[in-house]
């Protein structure tokens, strides 16, 4: 795909330097925040302004006691930077703050939990307790970025197409002895691309994710029956805020089964979790035996009770269900019973189709996974779909998620950490993400490769065994005969939100995330 975001980079330095000063029994900390004069630094598109006050250029110096409250704290000049947009189009930019290596040694800088970063009047935070950043400065120069906030500017001369934030830093009062005599400088970083305008409130979720699609190269129409539209990517904009949680959007899928295979059609939002849930889970937990479980083991055969009958053994009706039935799974029956009940805001979701067919062939190319899961290719007794309000993603959700796009010969390449695949084959194959040597070239371009290298679930049972469901493996596999269904593995929730859920705000970063209502 063409890339149509241009990247641009601004920096401005700033210094925070702590000293200890001894004086009769005491010891008291003193802090000096210097900029001597206006610092503008600027690209053909964007320029940063930064200055000490609102009043001059002369420059500020702040001397308080140690520890500071707060309240101290927030009562200092700060550091005050305009960014402004000299561009056309509208402009997406993040702000972060990056520390640098000091050049003697990194012993004597002040620690990162112990420096309090106030971006205008948010709360306060340590600078540790912000959000890693994408690191603009070179290795050798900075070792830690920190995005402090991010947002999209008009095109120059219009509403918004200018914005001043103030940072003020000060040591925490909370700071041990062992931060005395050391000091701290660090840089202001904006980085920023070329982007559509935000959602205005109001917009149908599925209307405004496919008018990004024009313009917005991590958006991608898979090409399959249904041509849904997919996010795709090492870390695209497609966050959303969702029960008080950082979700992330699958895509905008066609011919969404509202409740039965062949029955009324939508188009829908999917969604899935960022990242999986506190505890680790079986996919179908078949340890329960005896009567007060209602479940009894038989080889690998499960049998339900559904009548008991203590008196009367003969009387007792059964169920028998094979181990990966997602139907009767534990997993199953806990995301649609005690975390959907936990849920804040079930109005969004909408009850959905999810298919559990498995391709024939394990080494079929994304599409081909697509089609298996419906299929009706499915262990003997088990069913090919499911109608609930939340499952897990498909293996060919994962597929489709690089943006290396190309099934046949490389003709391109992978962007954020992947590369050229030297196999030719092109990331849009399971095989491809699967095994490619060493397993960067499509899984570190794809979104939803947790990159924390743990194995999670997925939806679809292995249609080969009874007792094996599909699993992303920590290395980028997905793997159909690795993991019985009794074992432990991370979960990311996924969903569909019906189609008049509409977007509301936000920027689709981590932390602008989109926000819905319906």
């Amino acid at each position: 795909m063409e890339n149509n975001k241009r990247k641009y980079y601004v920096i401005a330095a700033i210094v925070l330097v702590v000293l200890l000063v001894v004086g009769g029994s005491y010891a008291y900390w003193t802090t000096t925040q210097t900029q001597t004069d206006e610092n503008i630094v600027g690209t053909t598109c964007l320029s940063l302004s930064l200055t000490d006050t609102e009043v001059g250029k002369t420059g500020v110096k702040l001397q308080k006691t140690y520890p500071i409250s707060d309240e101290e704290g927030m009562s200092s000049e700060g550091y005050q930077f305009t960014i402004t947009n000299r561009c056309s189009g509208y402009v997406a930019y993040t702000v972060n703050l990056e520390s640098l290596i000091l050049a003697n040694s990194n012993a004597n800088r002040i620690a990162l939990s112990s420096i309090d970063a106030v971006l205008d009047s948010n709360p306060v935070k340590l600078i540790t307790e912000y959000e890693t950043g994408t690191q603009v400065l070179a290795n050798n120069v900075a070792d830690d970025a920190r995005a402090l906030t991010d947002g999209i500017l008009a095109p120059n001369g219009q509403s918004g197409y200018t914005v001043t934030y103030r940072l003020r830093l000060w040591l925490d009062k909370y700071a041990p002895s062992t931060q005395m005599n050391k000091s701290y400088s660090g840089k202001i970083t904006i980085s920023a691309y070329n982007t559509t305008a935000p959602a205005p409130s109001g917009t149908l979720a599925t209307t405004y994710i496919t008018n990004l699609a024009a313009n917005d190269d991590t958006l991608y129409y898979d090409g399959t029956v249904d041509n849904n539209l997919r996010y795709v990517g090492a870390d695209p904009d497609n966050y959303v805020s969702f029960n008080g949680e950082l979700w992330r959007i699958i895509g905008v899928m066609n011919n969404v089964s509202g409740g039965t295979v062949g029955g009324a059609t939508a188009t829908r939002v999917k969604i899935m979790r960022a990242e999986p849930l506190a505890d680790f889970m079986e996919w179908n937990d078949t340890s329960a035996s005896g009567v007060s479980n209602n479940l009894l083991k038989n080889e690998n055969k499960i049998v339900r009770l559904n009548e008991l009958d203590t008196a009367n053994a003969s009387s007792v009706q059964t169920t028998t269900y094979n181990e990966n039935n997602w139907e009767h799974a534990t997993l199953n029956e806990y995301l649609n019973g005690t975390y959907y009940n936990s849920l804040s805001n079930k109005n969004l979701i909408d009850t959905a189709t999810w298919y559990l067919g498995y391709p024939s062939d394990v080494n079929a190319p994304t599409s081909g996974y697509y089609i298996g899961e419906r299929s009706n290719n499915v262990y003997s007794g088990n069913p090919t779909s499911v109608t609930s309000n939340i499952a897990l993603m498909y293996p060919s959700d994962y597929g489709y998620s690089t943006n290396y796009v190309t099934s046949g010969a490389a003709t391109g390449a992978a962007t954020g950490t992947g590369g050229t695949d030297p196999y030719g084959a092109g990331c849009l194959s399971i095989e491809g993400i699967a095994y490619t040597s060493p397993n960067l070239y499509c899984r570190g371009a794809s979104w939803i490769f947790n990159k924390e290298f743990i194995i999670e679930w997925f939806l679809s049972p292995y249609s080969e065994t009874v007792n094996n469901a599909a699993s992303l493996r920590d290395y980028g596999e997905v793997e159909y005969g690795y993991n019985t269904v009794d074992q432990t593995n991370a979960v990311r929730p996924a969903l569909y939100l019906k189609s008049t859920v509409q977007i509301t705000g936000g920027a689709g970063t981590s932390s602008n995330p989109y926000t819905l209502s319906v």
